[in-house]
């Protein structure tokens, strides 16, 4: 029982990091409050930076995936434009259009899509 009793007493003698402090050696409760704020504002400082830096990096992202949209949304506008030509030409000689004609009708119209 004894012991029990003694270690919530040391422990409250305690401070940040320091073992048995007697009450008069115990830094004010103000600047102990002033160091740990000062921290968790340099804390939460570099946690928005790294938010800053991740938001920086999904916008680049997000644009270079607009670009890659932009470049498929030309290569289809260039094929249905091509397969429809082809479609009208094939008709027309009476045949199908076969994979080499449409990469060629595709080529005609993009020449960008056929790099």
């Amino acid at each position: 029982m004894e012991q029990e009793t003694e270690a919530p007493l040391q422990a409250s003698n305690d401070t940040i990091g320091r073992e048995n402090v007697t009450c008069d050696e115990r830094e004010p409760l103000e600047e102990v409050f002033l160091r740990e704020s000062f921290q968790q504002c340099k804390n939460g400082r570099a946690l928005v930076k790294d938010l800053l830096l991740r938001l920086d990096q999904g916008r680049a992202a997000l644009q270079d995936t607009a670009q890659l949209l932009k470049g498929v949304a030309g290569a289809e506008g260039a094929y249905a434009k091509a397969y429809k030509k082809l479609g009208k030409e094939s008709l027309s000689k009476g045949e199908g259009p076969t994979l080499k004609n449409a990469t060629e009708a595709v080529c005609a119209y993009a020449p960008e899509v056929a790099k």
